[in-house]
Parts: structure tokens; C-alpha cells; sequence
């Protein structure tokens, strides 16, 4: 951890010129009012590599704080002061016209803290509801296949070509029940059964193909590897100390005015949504190609293509489809916010006297000041709900229908060995 200390000032100035009217020369003169304050930043220096942590979704937040950085908002005011003096009716007098920062107000208004333990908790507990609600509008997205918008799309690339290959074994199966006699002997019906199924599995050779290039994209698709989104809450408190009296005198003209200090807590709690498949590894065996097996009487299909083509293929696409929504890590900064503003700003007027009278005109402007501070820390006690989410439409592998298959493969076979 390191601190840097820093020094800072600001100096605003009034500038006053009065004006004879008996001939007599005028003046003009610049009062100065300087400010200095201290502000210091201290920081965890260790080094990371950022972008990587980034990438992968993981907390790349360091601890961080910092205290007095200090803010003017401020508007130039003007105060016109015109003074006669009238004894024994002989009139003459002079005016005075006073330009710049004519309220008062300085980064001692705004030191310390007035906030108490409550008003973080308040603001605490804004931000986790905040946080809620955004990680909960995440499951309406994933639900509206924004986010998972290229799930269904790969989903269907597999599913496409397994459903017709599953229905053209369903075909072979049938064939063979027309075409096997229950009365040939068994070397006929070896070769009606080798025939028929190198007839169809020259017609399955593309199907599979197309299977086996989507299974491939599958899994260098976006969708195989987790998706991050930052999610953010924040919250706020704030308590007003009662107005106190502020007085100041700005090249001869006095004013008045009163101080509203407000202090603000704001905690923000952030993290990172992942995303993430909680799918089998790639199971699925490229490259089969189905006219390299001809089938004997009890093996109508080969064993390894149910498993790799089929049972394979509903397990990968269906533990793929849920999805896996929650914060890894949650951070949070918190921050306090101290103002303090000149309202009710009024000059002090002058009263008549017998020989003097003091008319005043202008606008005193405004004028505010703010100071900073904050803490950043890479954990926090944030409490967060996690979502184990299906895309909609693959809630199963139902459309593969192995159970009516396997009983197709029972009744050919009772047709064929009676």
C-alpha cells in the first residue's frame, strides 16, 4: 500500500471601486481570500495483470481510499452601494461598486463527518436491493434469449440432423420388416439385412457429416465458453444539519447569510454476472462414418452409434441448455459527500443618519463547496442470490425418443427370428 499526500489552494478575489461625485479622485482595490487543504490518496500497488482477470471474469478490483478532495461551485456576486450626504442642503457623496465572491464559505464548513452508522446501513441496504433487482432482470433476459439468443441456434444445428438421422433408422428398421421373409433361411436374411442397411447408411452419410461440422462449431462457439456482464447497486443517505449564521465583510460591504451543510453516504456494491454452461465435455466421437459396419442378424445397428450418436448427443445437449446465472465476486466503494452552501445571502445595510443616506443594490451570487472521500475494497459483505436457469424449448432429450426406437429394434428383431 502506498499514500500520496497533496496540497492544494484556491484563492478568489473582490474587487471594490468607489466613485466621487465631488470631483475628488476615485479608488479601486483587490482583496484577496485564499483557501488551502490537503487531500492524500492511498492504494494497494500490487501488480496484476488486469486485462487477463478481466477476460476470465475475475475480481480485478483493488483496495483503494482517498479524503479531501475539495470542490467550489461558486457564482460572482455584485453589491452597488450609493451613498449622499446632505448637511445644510449642500448634496454630494459617492458610490461603491464591489464585483466577485461575496458569501461565505470554506473547506472548514465541510469537515468532519455528521453521518452515524445508520445512514450506512440505508444506503446498504439500497444497493443490495438495487443489485437484486438488476441480477433478477438478468434471469428476464436470459428468459427473452437476449443474452442466450445463441444457444437455440446451435441447439438446433445438432438437434436438426439427429432427428433425421434418428428417423432414418426408424426407416431402415421398417424396411427390414417389409422386406425380410419370416420363412428365409438365416443366410438370406444376413444378406437382405446387410443390404437394406448399407442402402440407408450411404443415405445417412451426409446427416452424420452435418452432425459431426455442428458439434464442432458447437464447441468454439461463444456459447461453450461463459459470458460476462457487470451488475451494479447503489444506494444513498443523507442527513441536514441545522443552518448556522455566516457573516463576512468583502471590501467594505458586510453580509450576512446562512450555512446548509448536508453529508451523503453513497455504497455501490458491483461484481460480475457470469454465465456459464454447466455442460459434459465433448463426448461425441467426429468422424464416424456408418458404411464402415454391416450389421449381422442380432446387430441391426451398431452398438457404438446409439451411444455416440444419440445417448451422447441428449446428454450434451440437454446439460448444456441450463445455464448457471450468479455473481462470482462482489465489491463495493463506498463514499461520503460533505457540502456545505451559502443560502439566505443578504448584505448587512448600512442605517441612515442625519447626514448620510445609503441606498444598496445587486445580487450576491451563490456559492458552495464540497468535499470527497471514499473507500474501495476488492470484497464485501454483500449477500447475493444465484439462478440455475434452462433455455426454454430443451428441457429434455424427449424429441430423441430412444424408448419408441429401442422397442422398433425389438419388434424388427421378433419379425426377423420369429
Amino acid at each position: 500500500m502506498s499514500t500520496t499526500v497533496r496540497t492544494f489552494s484556491q484563492t478568489f478575489r473582490q474587487t471594490a471601486t468607489k466613485t466621487n461625485n465631488n470631483g475628488t479622485p476615485g479608488t479601486t482595490w483587490v482583496q484577496a481570500l485564499p483557501y488551502t487543504w490537503q487531500a492524500s490518496v492511498t492504494k494497494d500497488d500490487t501488480k496484476r495483470n488486469y486485462r487477463q482477470l478481466i477476460r476470465n471474469g475475475a475480481n480485478a478490483t483493488t483496495a483503494m481510499s482517498g479524503t479531501g478532495e475539495v470542490t467550489f461551485e461558486t457564482q460572482a456576486g455584485s453589491a452597488d452601494l450609493t451613498a449622499t450626504y446632505h448637511p445644510n442642503n449642500t448634496v454630494y457623496g459617492y458610490s461603491l461598486k464591489t464585483h466577485g465572491l461575496l458569501l461565505p464559505v470554506s473547506p472548514s464548513d465541510v469537515s468532519g463527518s455528521k453521518l452515524v452508522a445508520a445512514n450506512l446501513t440505508s444506503a446498504k441496504n439500497q444497493a443490495l436491493t438495487n443489485l437484486y433487482q438488476n441480477l433478477a432482470s438478468i434471469e428476464s433476459t436470459f428468459k427473452g434469449m437476449v443474452v442466450a439468443g445463441e444457444l437455440p441456434k446451435l441447439f438446433a444445428m445438432v438437434r436438426n440432423p439427429a432427428r433425421s438421422l434418428r428417423q432414418g433408422i426408424g426407416d431402415y428398421l421398417g424396411a427390414l420388416r417389409s422386406r425380410v421373409p419370416r420363412r428365409a433361411s438365416r443366410a438370406t436374411k444376413r444378406k437382405i439385412v446387410a443390404d437394406t442397411y448399407l442402402e440407408y447408411a450411404y443415405g445417412w452419410k451426409p446427416t452424420v457429416h452435418d452432425l459431426d461440422d455442428a458439434f464442432k462449431q458447437f464447441y468454439k462457439s461463444k456459447a461453450v465458453w461463459p459470458l460476462h456482464q457487470m451488475v451494479v447497486g447503489t444506494g444513498s443517505s443523507e442527513v441536514a444539519t441545522a443552518p448556522y449564521a455566516g457573516t463576512g465583510t468583502y471590501v467594505g460591504v458586510p453580509v450576512t447569510c446562512r450555512v446548509q451543510r448536508v453529508d451523503t453516504y453513497i455504497a455501490k456494491y458491483y461484481g460480475i454476472y457470469s454465465q456459464s454452461g454447466r455442460g459434459l465435455s465433448d463426448v461425441h466421437r467426429y468422424g464416424w462414418n456408418p458404411t464402415e459396419f454391416v450389421p449381422t442378424l442380432w446387430e441391426l445397428i451398431p452398438g457404438s452409434f446409439l451411444v455416440d450418436y444419440f445417448t451422447n448427443i441428449g446428454d450434451i445437449l440437454s446439460s448444456w441448455s441450463y445455464r448457471f446465472l450468479g455473481l462470482n465476486w462482489t465489491a463495493q466503494t463506498l463514499v461520503t459527500i460533505a457540502s456545505a452552501e451559502s443560502v439566505d445571502g443578504r448584505i448587512v445595510e448600512q442605517a441612515d443618519t442625519a447626514e448620510w443616506r445609503y441606498d444598496y443594490t445587486g445580487s450576491l451570487g451563490s456559492a458552495r463547496v464540497t468535499r470527497k472521500s471514499f473507500t474501495r475494497s476488492p470484497t464485501s459483505d454483500a449477500v447475493y442470490p444465484s439462478l440455475e436457469l434452462q433455455v426454454p424449448g430443451f428441457s429434455s432429450t424427449k424429441w430423441l425418443n430412444m424408448a419408441a426406437l429401442a422397442t422398433s429394434l425389438a419388434s424388427t428383431r421378433k419379425h426377423i427370428n420369429p
